[in-house]
């Protein structure tokens, strides 16, 4: 049954694809799999958002007593390539020049991790890098760039193969490293609360659909690729022990063990927080308070048309790599927040002309990128909110019950 479900998306078939004329065939198969994608998570985001609507103020206080948050500057594209040595290897800070300023506050932020925090954050680093990759043609259009970003683990700095799933990165934007903490702990309560309240669906849905989110989702192909190359290669032959080989062979053991379908469900987490960061990158004249313009971006339905627009697979990386895309929203004459005919026009080419122009004449089909945008953010018969709805609403449960007045300044506190 996995497989013919599988084969379904592959042949463009879904039962919401009905007699679409002149589509692209790669396009047909791109829309079948996000909507199938959209049918395995849109349940489970439901019953998680019905858990974490049931907990009260002292619950989600509760939560925050052991919730750690750190600070730190984003690197630029030069520092970072200059700086790979000591990201990759944790080549001593002293053998580099420290003169630039974004440097010297980055060291400074480094220094008062302790030794495994220090690790754990070279290794944030050194994942960001190389998985948060943005394409030439983003890297033209995402002119905006943010200078620094809280940052925690959900579990703990021994234990998490992928910070994409497990460390909460929020970055500072316009309006204030006090907003910027307060969806720090209310992204760092949803997540950790996702390995309680979903683990059987999860384990569930990965069971019967595991090859459609093996081949289809990032989470999926990581676990995959690792399980075939602890079966393919012999790591460690003999009494000679390769340490570059033994370290591949500890992290696909990692890998391959994990839950795929709860990382994805987390990255879904990460990504609904990635889309209202990128909306309130900027301040909006006449939304002057952090909460009055959050409160018009969720209550318009920003984030899930947002994440229509933009590729599977855009919003996060882009958040993970300082950037943004400037003069997202403007104001309708109806005086509501709304996204901005600048941001239409870039997205448009995001997808529909990239689509046109790059894909589609050479037939390749990016895996898990393109198709509709993000499958959490279409409707399904049955349900009355999409997966990013019963998200936002989980997520504005917990925000609005967080204490700013006491709990933020006492995070804020810690990085004076």
């Amino acid at each position: 049954m996995c497989e013919d479900f599988y084969q379904l998306a592959l042949q463009g078939r879904h039962p919401d694809i009905i007699n679409q004329q002149n589509y692209h065939p790669l396009k047909l198969v791109n829309t079948a799999i996000s909507l199938h994608l959209r049918d395995i998570f849109i349940g489970l985001s439901q019953a998680f958002s019905q858990k974490i609507l049931s907990l009260n103020k002292s619950d989600i206080e509760n939560l925050i007593q052991n919730i750690e948050s750190y600070q730190a500057v984003y690197l630029d594209d030069v520092l970072e390539d200059e700086f790979s040595s000591f990201i990759e290897a944790g080549k001593s800070l002293t053998e580099f020049n420290r003169n630039h300023p974004r440097w010297i506050e980055f060291e400074r932020s480094y220094q008062n991790l302790s030794a495994s925090g220090q690790a754990y954050f070279r290794d944030l680093l050194s994942h960001t890098k190389h998985t948060a990759t943005l394409e030439p043609y983003l890297q033209k259009l995402l002119t905006g760039r943010y200078e620094r970003y809280f940052w925690s683990p959900v579990k703990n700095f021994d234990d998490t193969s992928n910070h994409i799933s497990d460390t909460v990165v929020i970055p500072v934007g316009k309006y204030g490293e006090a907003l910027a903490i307060r969806m720090l702990l209310t992204t760092h309560i949803l997540i950790s609360l996702a390995d309680q309240y979903a683990k059987p669906q999860t384990e569930e849905i990965e069971a019967r659909y595991w090859v459609l989110l093996a081949w289809e989702t990032a989470t999926g192909r990581t676990k995959r690729e690792a399980m075939e190359r602890l079966e393919a290669i012999n790591y460690v032959k003999g009494d000679s022990i390769d340490e570059r080989l033994l370290q591949e062979y500890k992290v696909d053991l990692q890998n391959s063990s994990r839950n795929s379908t709860m990382d994805a469900f987390k990255e879904g987490i990460q990504s609904t927080q990635a889309s209202i960061s990128s909306l309130m990158a900027e301040t909006v004249a006449g939304y002057e308070t952090a909460e009055h313009c959050l409160e018009q971006i969720i209550g318009h339905k920003l984030p899930q048309q947002f994440s229509q627009r933009v590729p599977f697979g855009y919003t996060l990386p882009v958040i993970r790599r300082g950037r943004f895309l400037p003069k997202i929203l403007e104001i309708s004459p109806e005086s509501k927040l709304k996204l901005s005919r600048h941001f239409r026009e870039g997205s448009r080419y995001f997808k529909e002309e990239y689509l046109e122009d790059k894909v589609y004449p050479n037939s390749q089909r990016n895996a898990g990128f393109f198709g509709l945008g993000c499958p959490a953010s279409f409707r399904k018969d049955g349900f009355d909110k999409t997966a990013i709805e019963f998200i936002i609403s989980a997520y504005l449960h917990i925000f609005q019950r967080i204490d700013p007045a006491y709990y933020v300044k006492v995070h804020l506190a810690r990085h004076a």
